[in-house]
């Protein structure tokens, strides 16, 4: 029998006592999470009070989880998140390691997750304000890649909601899905009443319970950074998974989806928005809905298939949806991504082709207070104005809740003011609107200035504006091209006055419309 040697002795020595520390660390945190879950509580806003799992699900009947799922499901994210915990000091004290490894090991613990870290992990890529861009841009795929359940899943419950089986209510039901996100995913079927091609999507199996439990751990373990490690404050991590909790509560519900569908379709149902098509429901519950099959391919496959007449009509007609939601309906798509805007170019009339927004799952309803803040500050961008800029940013929250105060208000003031003299200037001076935005969050981070969640909404879909325009035409001048539209706003500071802008802007809108049929014409479609 042979002997070991004394180095391979100390290895494997030295690996059990990993292993033991391992373990035992794994067993700890654990244990340590739940204790956090269950003492934190749930998690509550200033917006809404925290999710009810049954009123989520759907079911009155069901059980929220107990103390032993927590435990089991700690079990499970402590593993998960153990490269994230040991790169933690990196991201303290080295920002060129933060940028290689820490943000990558973030970005792949919450895709490897479960539905809520995926979640969470897209939804804080729509938070710049919160979180470094470096770490957003990461976090963007996780909107791609998701993964699908089974096909006796998707027919028990289809079959359960329609309350017969799928061959009685369906001619035709395509097994394979054909996209699928974080809460459920789309199959295409053919009703057999009407012989109408529709899009079927169903929720995920166990999603409301996992979503319960991994929300109230989110909430528990941002609790212990908070108070334990005040180093990793400057993420924000708590208020992040409040907000996102309140956010979340609205997408589980996909009749509430359905819902969202149907008020969307009223506000662009006149004439002259017959180039903008939203999804019609045609059937729904909190874990099934049917509705229309809207042909079209997403912004972020045909981007760069476009001819330059197309691409700048894309990016004139994205403009003029935008400022419908913030000006007129207060009701705004908050997901406005390239994957949730499609573009159809099989019809074809004077106006182009036609646009296609999808999932609205997240949606904002914006108050009077949020609209006049919103726009004072875009005009003030307008107008290169640093002081107005900064006052209607430190309104970007319920009144009483805005952290920086007082001195540090004052030099959140003077930061804002510094930046404008460098790169905004006002209109006709060819300001770069995401450029200053971005810049401005960079001074909203450092100082810590509370933004609420419908503002942060508001934001990231004016950069997400941006980023298209800056792929389309980049030539276009955002500010500029809605210099009519915001120079009107200044009407609207009061709620009276923001009553007459509404009045007024389909006037406006007209006129910015007419300025821009230039690209308003039949063209070649891809280049």
């Amino acid at each position: 029998m042979q002997r070991r040697s004394p180095v391979r002795r100390a290895l494997c020595s030295a690996l059990i006592v990993l292993a033991l520390v391992t373990s035992a660390f794994v067993a700890t945190s654990s244990l340590f999470l739940t204790a956090c879950a269950v003492y934190a509580g749930r998690p509550v806003t200033e917006e809404a009070e925290s999710i009810d799992f049954a009123t989520a699900s759907g079911d009155v009947d069901a059980i929220e989880p107990g103390t032993g799922a927590l435990l089991r499901r700690s079990l499970a994210l402590t593993v998960t998140l153990l490269p994230v915990a040991a790169l933690s000091p990196v991201a303290m004290f080295s920002s060129s390691l933060r940028n290689a490894l820490f943000y990558p090991a973030v970005a792949h613990a919450l895709s490897r997750g479960g539905p809520a870290l995926q979640k969470w992990g897209q939804w804080s890529a729509t938070r710049p304000d919160m979180f470094p861009f470096e770490l957003c841009d990461l976090l963007r795929d996780l909107h791609t890649a998701v993964p699908t359940h089974n096909w006796l899943h998707t027919k028990y419950v289809c079959e359960a909601a329609v309350g017969k089986p799928l061959s009685e209510f369906f001619s035709e039901f395509e097994e394979r899905p054909l996209a699928s996100g974080s809460i459920a995913q789309v199959h295409v079927a053919i009703l057999r009443d009407t012989g109408e091609r529709v899009a079927v999507k169903v929720r995920h199996p166990h999603v409301m319970e996992m979503l319960w439990i991994d929300t109230q751990l989110m909430h528990g373990l941002t609790w212990a950074v908070e108070a334990f490690v005040p180093a990793l404050r400057f993420l924000h991590l708590r208020t992040s998974v409040a907000q996102f909790s309140h956010a979340l509560a609205g997408q589980a519900r996909l009749d509430i989806e359905a819902q969202n569908l149907v008020e969307m379709r009223h506000n662009f149902g006149s004439q002259r928005w017959q180039d903008v098509r939203i999804p019609r429901p045609l059937f729904a519950a909190p874990a099934v809905i049917i509705e229309t099959l809207e042909v079209g391919q997403s912004m972020g496959e045909v981007k760069n298939k476009l001819s330059r007449e197309v691409a700048e009509w894309v990016v004139h007609r994205g403009q003029d949806v935008y400022l419908k939601m913030l000006l007129v309906d207060g009701f705004m798509h908050a997901d406005l991504h390239p994957g949730n805007l499609f573009i159809d170019t099989t019809k074809i009339h004077d106006m182009g082709p036609e646009l296609v927004l999808v999932d609205l799952g997240l949606v904002a309803r914006l108050s009077v207070d949020e609209q006049i803040n919103f726009l004072g500050l875009v005009r003030a961008l307008g107008y290169g104005d640093g002081i107005s800029a900064a006052w209607f940013l430190l309104r970007f929250c319920k009144p009483g809740s805005q952290r920086c105060k007082g001195v540090c208000a004052e030099a959140f003031t003077r930061d804002v003011v510094a930046l404008f003299s460098k790169v905004c200037r006002g209109f006709g001076t060819g300001t770069h609107f995401g450029q200053v935005v971005r810049s401005v969050l960079e001074l909203i981070r450092l100082h810590e200035v509370t933004i609420s969640a419908n503002y942060a909404t508001l934001v990231v879909n004016a950069l997400c504006l941006d980023g298209l325009a800056a792929d389309l035409a980049p030539e276009y001048n955002l500010l500029d091209g809605c210099a009519s539209l915001l120079r009107l706003s200044a009407l609207g500071q009061t709620p009276a006055g923001a009553y007459v802008m509404r009045k007024l802007y389909p006037l406006v809108s007209t006129l910015k419309t007419a300025a821009d049929t230039r690209v308003r014409k039949r063209a070649p479609l891809l280049s």
